[in-house]
């Protein structure tokens, strides 16, 4: 089984995707830009600026998620996973409110509530741009994903227990 897992930064992809992982035993591969940031010695917002004039740090991630899935058996936690790995047997897309996943990554990066939105609108609006000119992707067309969950009002426990019931709808295993 392959299932793909993206979302909105700060939406709580990571802290689900482990957890789903684990709980179907899958692999986890996290495709995000945090990994190489971390690799390269550089903050997220500096590799985000890199990546707005030079392709090739998007690619290297995404080259690395379609490699990884074709071994199967794996949940992919990647920004636009969903649409790099077309034949996933389930997307998932998880988001909450702006307002939401700024108190999540200001208590995760030590940062303001202010801050942190600014810097998540920016790389949204980078995003958006780099994905439509690399890939001819609108991140904003959630009509390839199989599961949508907004978890603005939810818990790290209820967004996995919701979002497992609803995977196990789609394989069957509820009945």
């Amino acid at each position: 089984m392959i299932i793909t897992l993206s979302g909105l930064p700060g939406s709580g992809k990571s802290t689900l995707g482990r957890r789903l992982a684990s709980a179907l035993n899958l692999e986890y591969f996290y495709a995000g830009g945090r990994t190489l940031a971390k690799e390269l010695g550089i903050s997220l917002e500096e590799l985000n600026a890199k990546s707005k004039n030079d392709p090739s740090f998007d690619r290297k991630i995404d080259d690395l998620q379609i490699e990884k899935a074709k071994a199967g058996n794996i949940l992919i936690d990647g920004r636009i996973s969903g649409h790099m790995i077309p034949d996933a047997d389930i997307k998932i897309f998880l988001k909450a409110s702006l307002d939401e996943r700024s108190e999540r990554i200001a208590g995760r990066e030590k940062k303001s509530v202010d801050e942190a939105k600014r810097q998540i609108e920016e790389r949204e609006k980078n995003e958006k741009v780099r994905y439509k000119t690399y890939y001819n992707i609108d991140i904003s067309d959630l009509s390839v994903y199989d599961i949508i969950i907004d978890n603005s009002n939810m818990g790290p426990e209820e967004t996995f227990s919701t979002t497992l019931t609803k995977i196990k709808e789609i394989t069957g295993e509820n009945k």
